[in-house]
């Protein structure tokens, strides 16, 4: 029962750029191929534990303040559909 709990909050958690890159991967591993299509490749690096989001979107491809929150809500919209996906829920 405990763990379906914590389930449910790590699926209504919302993914912000101050998240590690390997921490937001690990959890919902639909949000590599958002990263990897804005050209973010250290998805499986150990370097990915200790950067953000937010600093590898303006790193690694480049983005500015505006496209850094359009790729973060694209991982959002990932997770969701993939947890809709599983759930059944829209």
């Amino acid at each position: 029962m405990e763990i379906e709990k914590v389930q449910q909050v790590k699926q209504i958690q919302r993914i912000t750029k101050n998240m590690m890159i390997g921490e937001v991967v690990y959890d919902h591993p639909e949000a590599a191929e958002v990263l990897l299509s804005y050209g973010v490749h250290c998805v499986g690096c150990h370097v990915s534990f200790v950067e953000t989001l937010e600093q590898g979107l303006k790193a690694h491809a480049r983005l500015s303040d505006e496209e850094v929150e359009k790729a973060i809500t694209e991982i959002n919209e990932a997770i969701t559909i993939a947890s809709s996906a599983v759930t059944g829920k829209k």
